[in-house]
């Protein structure tokens, strides 16, 4: 009866593909194994999904066989293949391209060809290399009369079936019986061997070679050369001398288990109480969701630790999920401090076989919690127990290229399938995970003050159009911020500079025709960079000189305006000139290890002062900092997007916790042009219920998250025309879909950022009531829309977070 397999490969295309499993190959194989397949001319790396015993329906043709199993054990657990499964169902995207998200580089590579010799030949190998063999086929030649060299199987076997007369005759009895030995061996192997290994040289070097342990083609070919390795191979191989099979490209050694050594903190009442209310529901073993909802420096991380320590002296396992790669180092620290070498680190800074070591450690029971940003959802840990998501109203949670998927969404669904525990933690939770519990679907638990009763941080609002008639101009620092920084400094104290935008100049501008310099590929001005004298788009990278003229009247008179964190740290340094001034932005954490030097020496109190983008606001513990300046909070509330004000309100609320952790109080100094917007009053009264009340009213109406599902279809095309047209086209197929109540669809209309690398982008959105109704509708334009026309793009957002 044959089998054959269901198989998915690491391509852009949906469904699977059918093999047929060999004979051979049946005793071995299971679900989740990694196989060598053909596929069209190429061989390529795949899993095997299923199994039937009757060939797949509508297949015309001979179906092609499986080549090989590649590993000893399935290495896609049963878990793992069931978040591929639904992950590829629920975002729209193909297995095949979720496969190349969920595993580390290199593990879908093509696999290796590996020679050894078979049992056959290890046989022949150990009776052309026994020493007693030359005096055994001697006296067989006396006895016999026939020469050594033309002695075969059919004379040694009648000098055996005549009992060795000739050869006792010749020998004492000791020797006789040590010759009789070694020729019977000599038969055993295969006396028509030996000759054809004679008569082939080629073959005899190889064969020789093989002698020592297995070896890859590739790595005889530059020994032996290529041609020969590849003749020697098919006479072996037909001889049945050696074998060959396709292995992984590496081997995995195991690690000294260093088990940590730092204790357990004491807890406060409140992180007692979420500390008993997570272990409940572990130890009952029920799939159930909590949301901690802590204020900054409330002390969530031990709660999660503690939660974690329990889960794995239960022999389960964990995986902590972080909003950004400098969050990763940090907690690293800290959980290598508690558990030692039982984290293994997955992110995308690694090289890629640090990135397959960890993998491969963690799918073979070798470290028991994953740690990382949001692919460490993809953590090959079996018996989970525990799922936590550290600052999970990050946007850095839902991927923007490939396979758009939220690492939070998916954490809920991976602890709901395994029966884990799933805990997401937030200062300022996502107003869709709010609603969630306000709605009873999360647990929520509250930390409503930090820990060892420290006072959250004094906020003051700074007007800038007041300060601006004042100054008249815009200030970099009011005269308040100026004060306290310097106040700050002299006292041995550290502070925050809070600006989102690198650069030294925010825009360049022609004093004679006004012309705004911009990027020639994107709809956006392009940013002064004064370290490099260029102007520089942080869309597409392209780099032009300050100093070129303008496009539009050829005039030389190009001046930069605004401000940018390279400006600002370059400022301070002149205003306070005995500040130590760093700086952390894309531009400095570009470089290898520059995001770990800068913190390590902020942490290490080397400098007084940090400046930076929003990378500074995220979960970062620096004891010293005393003082947060927010240099102009409105920046994000101007952007063409309906969570402005909801990613302002976290922000601020973020950038704000750093101060005041330690011993000292901590003070925050916010300027902006909108000191009475209900975001920024939210954020200094620390009250973020007062902000969920406000905004969840502003969205109810529009069917916006929280109140519904939102999705985007985006077209991109180099030429303007076919992007708008197919755009126009999608437009009737979502409008189609949304016919039912509930439902509706928006656009198209061009994206708010209208060109990005030379492409035209045009956006439909649409709106439902619930998860599935919403990818029903986005499935029906997706399989409705017909063959794209070339140099187009469509891609589908599933719960979309990115509106440019």
């Amino acid at each position: 009866m044959s089998l054959y397999a269901a198989v998915i490969v690491p391509l852009p295309v949906h469904g699977t593909f059918h093999y047929e499993v060999p004979e051979h190959l049946r005793p071995s194989l299971r679900v989740g194994h990694r196989v060598s397949v053909p596929f069209g001319p190429r061989r390529l790396t795949g899993f095997v999904v299923g199994f039937s015993e009757q060939p797949p329906e509508g297949v015309k043709g001979k179906i092609r066989r499986i080549s090989d199993v590649l590993d000893d054990e399935a290495l896609l657990t049963a878990d793992l293949l069931a978040l591929i499964t639904f992950a590829s169902d629920y975002y729209l995207s193909p297995m095949g391209e979720v496969l190349k998200v969920a595993l580390p580089p290199g593990l879908t590579a093509a696999s290796q060809v590996v020679l050894r010799a078979t049992s056959k030949g290890r046989a022949v190998l150990e009776s052309v290399s026994d020493p007693k063999l030359k005096d055994a086929l001697v006296a067989a030649s006396r006895a016999t009369g026939v020469k050594r060299n033309t002695l075969d199987k059919k004379v040694v076997e009648q000098m055996l079936a005549e009992g060795w007369a000739g050869v006792r005759e010749s020998f004492d009895a000791k020797s006789a019986a040590e010759t009789v030995e070694v020729l019977e061996r000599r038969i055993a192997s295969g006396d028509d061997a030996e000759k054809h290994l004679r008569r082939a040289p080629a073959q005899r070097a190889l064969f020789d070679r093989l002698s020592s342990g297995p070896a890859t083609v590739e790595a005889l070919g530059i020994e032996l050369g290529r041609d020969s390795v590849r003749r020697a191979m098919k006479g072996l191989l037909a001889a049945e001398l050696i074998e060959r099979r396709r292995e992984a490209k590496e081997s995995w050694p195991t690690m000294a288990c260093d088990p940590g050594h730092e204790a357990a903190l004491a807890l406060s009442d409140d992180q007692r109480h979420a500390l008993d209310r997570i272990l409940g529901a572990f130890e009952a073993g029920t799939p159930e969701a909590f949301l901690l909802r802590g204020v900054t420096g409330s002390g969530k991380t031990e709660v999660y630790l503690q939660a974690i320590a329990k889960a794995r002296a239960a022999g389960k396992t964990a995986i902590v999920l972080v909003p950004e790669i400098a969050l990763t180092s940090q907690l690293e620290a800290r959980f290598r401090a508690r558990f030692g070498d039982d984290v293994a680190v997955l992110h995308s800074a690694m090289t890629d076989k640090e990135r397959r070591q960890s993998w491969h450690r963690l799918r073979h029971g070798r470290a028991g919690i994953a740690l990382g940003p949001r692919s460490a959802i993809w953590a090959p840990v079996e018996n989970v127990g525990i799922l936590v998501v550290d600052e999970e109203h990050d946007a850095s949670f839902k991927q923007h290229n490939d396979l758009r998927y939220n690492g939070r969404d998916l954490a809920l669904f991976r602890a709901k399938k395994t029966g884990a525990v799933a805990v997401l933690g937030s200062a300022t939770p996502a107003l869709e995970t709010r609603h969630l519990a306000e709605q009873g679907r999360l647990t929520e638990l509250r930390l409503a003050q930090r820990i060892h009763g420290r006072p959250m941080p004094k906020v003051v609002l700074v007007d800038l159009a007041r300060a601006m008639e004042t100054e008249h101009e815009l200030p970099m620092f009011t005269r308040p911020l100026e004060d306290a920084l310097r106040e700050t400094v002299s006292s041995g104290e550290q502070a925050i500079l809070f600006l989102n935008r690198r650069g030294f100049n925010s825009v360049v501008i022609c004093d004679e025709c006004a012309e705004v310099r911009k990027c020639p590929a994107c709809s956006v001005s392009l940013t002064h960079h004064k370290s490099t004298r260029s102007l520089v788009c942080h869309y597409c990278g392209h780099t032009e000189r300050l100093e070129q003229a303008c496009k539009k009247c050829s005039s030389l008179a190009m001046k930069p305006y605004g401000f940018g964190t390279e400006r600002v740290a370059e400022a301070l340094a002149a205003l306070i000139p005995e500040a130590r001034v760093i700086r952390l932005d894309r531009d400095i954490t570009s470089k290898v290890g520059a995001l770990e030097d800068v913190l390590g020496k902020f942490r290490r109190r080397e400098a007084d002062v940090l400046v930076g983008t929003q990378m500074v606001a995220k979960g970062h513990d620096f004891p010293g900092v005393t003082l947060v300046g927010i240099l102009c909070a409105d920046a994000s509330l101007a952007f063409p997007d309906f969570r402005a004000a909801e990613r302002t309100f976290q922000l601020m609320t973020q950038v704000a916790g750093r101060a005041g952790r330690a011993e000292r109080p901590g003070r925050v100094i916010v300027q902006t042009f909108q000191p009475t917007h209900y975001a920024l009053n939210a954020a200094i009264e620390h009250d973020d219920d007062l902000f969920f009340r406000v905004e969840c009213e502003s969205r109810r109406g529009a069917g916006y998250p929280p109140f519904g599902r939102l999705g985007l279809v985006r077209v991109e095309s180099e030429d303007a025309g076919r992007a708008s047209k197919t755009a126009a086209q999608l437009g009737e197929l979502a409008r189609a879909a949304c016919k039912d109540e509930g439902l509706r669809a928006r656009g198209p209309i061009p994206a708010p950022i209208e060109r990005i690398r030379g492409r035209y982008r045009h956006m439909l959105m649409l709106t439902a009531p619930s998860p599935a109704r919403l990818v029903q509708a986005m499935r029906f334009v997706r399989d409705r829309m017909g063959k794209v026309p070339n140099g187009v793009d469509v891609v589908f957002d599933v719960d979309a977070v990115d509106m440019l």
